[in-house]
């Protein structure tokens, strides 16, 4: 049997034509994938009562020379709040207001951090702030003495526990304190407000 090239020419460019075409379609089709990605929050929260060795309306406690007693006068006043200072629901700030102290006051300060967000932490670093100022920087357990009102003398020690780089996973809390005694260079009837703020970092970097 014999096929004219008139007949032969269209059926072989239709050929042609559907294996350009099937082969552009693989090389241009696009692939879709649907779906949600869930993001991890590292997040960490001052929690519950501050306890202390001085609450208002006690007897002060005073630190000399490293015998630490109690008093029986209520001169000093130290009071707590936690502050959410980026609106985010979450206390990130503790303020201490100590009022009318005087050289040799002296308090334990307790409190809880606690793990709010899917990742577990580690706290890495302890700021205190007077007057939205930085005064000290604490990443490991230290004694720091501070000149929180800048005349040239030291006005307070801090002495901060051995509480960093200890794991806190997810809904879990870890407690801290430090100890704080005014010293010799603290003016007579002294008031001022002492913030801390607490760092954390994903437990493994």
């Amino acid at each position: 049997m014999h096929y004219s090239k008139a007949l032969i020419t269209p059926l072989l460019l239709t050929l042609i034509l559907a294996i350009v075409g099937t082969i552009y379609a693989h090389w241009t089709e696009s692939l879709y994938i649907n779906g949600t990605v869930y993001m991890a929050e590292l997040d960490c929260e001052f929690y519950g009562a501050v306890s202390q060795s001085d609450p208002p309306g006690t007897n002060d406690w005073n630190n000399i020379n490293g015998t630490i007693f109690q008093t029986d006068k209520d001169v000093g006043c130290t009071t707590t709040e936690y502050e959410d200072t980026d609106g985010d629901g979450d206390y990130d700030t503790l303020e201490i207001n100590f009022t009318n102290v005087y050289p040799y006051y002296y308090n334990h300060i307790a409190f809880m951090v606690h793990n709010n967000g899917d990742i577990p932490l580690n706290i890495t670093k302890v700021v205190f702030k007077v007057d939205g100022t930085v005064v000290a920087e604490i990443t490991e357990p230290s004694e720091v003495s501070l000149d929180l009102n800048g005349d040239g003398y030291d006005d307070v020690t801090i002495c901060w526990g051995n509480n960093f780089n200890v794991q806190i996973d997810p809904c879990d809390k870890l407690d801290l304190s430090f100890d704080i005694t005014f010293l010799q260079g603290c003016p007579e009837g002294y008031t001022v407000i002492l913030t801390i703020e607490i760092i954390a970092t994903q437990w493994n970097v």
